[in-house]
């Protein structure tokens, strides 16, 4: 399944699904980025995202340093560290594989989901953010996307307890049903 993301200028296929993984294996994902293109610093805590830089180079922004990989080269970015891909390169289009372990379907939800909120112009700009706060939350519970930033932490308390009601009025089966 190709997906693509005008805002960040990436583009998405996932190679293996979460229903293809066995035990062992992860989500394969092979990402194009177009030059400036990336994501937000955030991080995750139940999964790791490992790195293959394919062609150009790949930029990493982890734990606050900043980090290239040229092609054959990997990094994993474990549970709960800041970190953020994105293409340093002024003219060159980089190409990249993620191995998301242990393969989470719902991480797959929120990658379809973020890029058709993006492709139906319901989200918020630069940030991604949706328009709707329900679709955030169930985004945020889906992708285990979390940061660090003060607005986010505050709030850390409620987004559970804010999913649970978006679910509850299925919202959460809505985005299920149009883009995954």
């Amino acid at each position: 399944m190709e997906l693509y993301n005008p805002i960040n200028k990436e583009s998405i296929h996932i190679v293996k699904s979460a229903k293809d993984c066995g035990e062992n294996e992860g989500i394969e994902i092979e990402v194009t980025l177009a030059p400036k293109g990336g994501n937000p610093i955030h991080f995750h805590t139940k999964f790791t995202e490992h790195f293959y830089a394919l062609k150009g180079v790949l930029g990493l922004h982890f734990d606050g340093t900043e980090i290239q990989l040229n092609p054959a080269e990997d990094f994993a970015v474990r549970p709960t560290i800041n970190h953020r891909f994105y293409n340093p390169s002024k003219t060159d289009v980089i190409k990249f594989k993620v191995i998301i372990t242990p393969p989470i379907e719902s991480f797959e939800w929120f990658l379809k989901a973020q890029f058709g909120l993006v492709n139906d112009a319901k989200v918020f700009s630069s940030l991604q953010v949706p328009k709707n706060p329900l679709h955030l939350l169930v985004l945020l519970q889906w992708g285990d996307t979390q940061s660090n930033t003060l607005l986010y932490q505050l709030g850390k308390p409620f987004l559970k307890l804010g999913y649970q009601f978006a679910k509850s009025l299925g919202v959460e089966q809505k985005l299920k049903d149009r883009y995954c």
